[in-house]
């Protein structure tokens, strides 16, 4: 009996051991990995969605993140193209709002102070501007994923049929670009 009570006790011990949380840092001009601290952040948020796991934070500094990534293709920077967009991942959680002095805790956190913006903005300027049709894409099973202290802006979906190809595959789920600029979410009721 003692022998089945300390397995499971080990059993316990090493479950809470690998459930530790990896935080994960961006910044505006990081140029770092985004792991261990501020002073090796990352300017890539999408990459550090990619390259988390379940439980894991990513914590953004103030300034202003644009998708470079197509929401269909993560692994490829692809610069002024309309389907990038920021994708969610299953139990990641993303907070904005910290401020970017390289050194904040999570008690220095104030998103209405330290705006943190994901903009849809993709190339050009002015009246040449391209914008992706979303900014925020949540697709398939996403768990319980954060998206915290972020303004959002400027998604450009279409309210018409002008476009070739109406929608595009997330995740397994196909996500239209006529609504939802700002965030889709797509899923499947049970």
């Amino acid at each position: 009996m003692k022998r089945i009570i300390l397995t499971i006790g080990l059993s316990v011990a090493t479950m809470f051991m690998t459930a530790q949380t990896t935080v994960r840092y961006v910044t505006p001009y990081g140029n770092g990995s985004g792991t261990g601290s501020w002073s090796n952040a990352s300017n890539d948020l999408q990459l550090m969605i990619n390259n988390s796991s379940p439980g894991d934070e990513i914590w953004v500094a103030q300034g202003m993140y644009r998708p470079e990534r197509s929401a269909n293709n993560l692994g490829i920077i692809s610069i002024g193209d309309e389907n990038n967009a920021f994708v969610l991942k299953k139990d990641v959680k993303i907070f904005g709002g910290f401020p970017n002095n390289g050194i904040a805790t999570w008690t220095d956190r104030d998103w209405e102070t330290y705006k943190s913006i994901l903009d849809a903005q993709v190339a050009g300027s002015g009246v040449n501007s391209v914008y992706s049709y979303h900014v925020v894409i949540s697709a398939g099973d996403v768990g319980e994923s954060c998206l915290d202290g972020f303004t959002i802006r400027n998604g450009n979906a279409f309210p018409d049929n002008s476009v070739q190809q109406l929608s595009i595959s997330v995740n397994g789920k196909w996500v239209s670009k006529l609504y939802g600029g700002g965030i889709v979410i797509e899923f499947k009721l049970i």
